[in-house]
């Protein structure tokens, strides 16, 4: 490998390439270097054209090694199959975009071919070489003809000097008419290496072109995908929050109703706590009252009892009534008869105290039937 100053391609903007390595191996050449100033370019596959004798080549890159996207200063690398043989007269240029070529030197194993090609081979004679002229006589201080006989010497020296020149000229014309012959050609096929090559940048920027626009079209579905998805997964998020603060509510107003169903169940404990003490406390007084109840009876069979005693006391009492009340008006008959008889003799104030008396025992005996009566009728309630 040879250490070559770095290939430079101005542009508005300058742009360099520092070749690293560039030989042949392995049927392929392979091309490593560095690139710079080559920010935001977009580099389409690069190819290779060796232009030599025998006309142009144009090898295109690997694909293994794509994509070809360069850095600055980073490592860049391109092989490109070549089953040939490469010449160190060979020309190298390559071309990574429509406006960026860079030529190159071939690699040092051509260069040691031609070099021993040079050193076996023997050099061509020239077709159009002049002869060699006599030299001028020596002068050795003799004449041995006179001064005419020398100038019609001379004669015949003039006339092939002269054919010499006309067939220098005419060598000269053809040699000059080949040579633009030859330069014509070179320019035809510099045109058509020219054409071809623009043909060949012109499909590789269409297919650039192609590519960017495919990139970009795909750069931008997938653009909208993300913005769709990011919408989705918002709308997603949206609904999350939502559930949650939903089930948040349903978690609160499930922690409310159970605070209330604990309290309701504290009330309701409470309430079975009182019912249980009511019942309790009405068994205690439906004993009570059965007691009372049982007392009642008790002394309602007494009352009744009384009653009857009372009733029987009352049959008495009303015989004894009876009987007063006979014997009062047979006093008072009695009295009558007395007072008829008093009066017409002198009335005793005896009778009548005893008449008094009787009227109030009556009375007393009358008073004590009816409170009889009435408490007998108060017990039985």
């Amino acid at each position: 490998m040879e250490d070559v100053a770095p290939n430079l391609l101005f542009e508005p903007r300058r742009v360099a390439f520092e070749l690293d390595r560039f030989e042949l191996a392995d049927g392929r050449l392979e091309l490593t270097g560095r690139w710079f100033g080559v920010e935001g370019r977009r580099f389409m596959r690069p190819s290779l054209i060796l232009g030599g004798d025998e006309g142009e080549v144009r090898l295109l890159a690997d694909l293994a090694d794509k994509p070809w996207a360069a850095e600055n200063g980073e490592p860049w690398r391109a092989a490109f199959p070549c089953d040939g043989e490469l010449d160190a007269d060979d020309d190298a240029e390559l071309t990574v975009a429509p406006d960026l070529t860079v030529e190159l030197r071939v690699p040092d194993a051509a260069r040691s071919r031609r070099d021993g090609r040079r050193r076996t081979s023997n050099p061509k004679p020239r077709a159009d070489a002049e002869p060699k002229r006599d030299a001028q006589p020596k002068q050795d201080g003799r004449r041995s003809t006179p001064q005419p006989t020398v100038s019609a010497a001379r004669q015949p020296v003039t006339q092939d000097r002269a054919q010499d020149e006309q067939s220098r000229a005419l060598s000269s014309a053809r040699a000059e008419i080949a040579s633009l012959r030859e330069r014509a050609e070179e320019r035809g096929a510099e045109l058509e290496r020219l054409r071809t090559r623009f043909a060949d940048e012109l499909r590789d920027a269409r297919q650039a072109t192609a590519e960017a626009v495919q990139s970009r079209e795909e750069a931008i579905a997938a653009r909208r995908k993300a913005i769709e998805s990011r919408e989705i997964a918002q709308t997603t998020i949206e609904q999350a929050l939502a559930a949650r603060a939903k089930a948040k509510k349903a978690a609160e107003r499930a922690l409310a109703e159970r605070g209330q169903a604990l309290a309701q169940l504290e009330e309701a404990l409470s309430q079975r706590d009182q019912a249980l003490a009511q019942r309790d406390e009405a068994a205690v007084q439906r004993d009570e009252a059965a007691a009372q109840r049982d007392g009642a009876a008790k002394q309602r069979n007494e009352a009744v009892k009384d009653l009857q005693r009372v009733a029987g006391e009352g049959t008495e009492l009303a015989r004894a009534n009876e009987q007063l009340r006979h014997q009062y008006e047979d006093t008072i008959g009695t009295r009558r008869a007395a007072m008829v008889m008093r009066n017409a003799a002198a009335p005793p104030s005896t009778d009548r105290w005893h008449a008094r008396r009787l009227a109030v025992a009556i009375a007393v005996t009358s008073l004590l039937i009816v409170t009889l009566a009435v408490i007998i009728i108060l017990s039985s309630h």
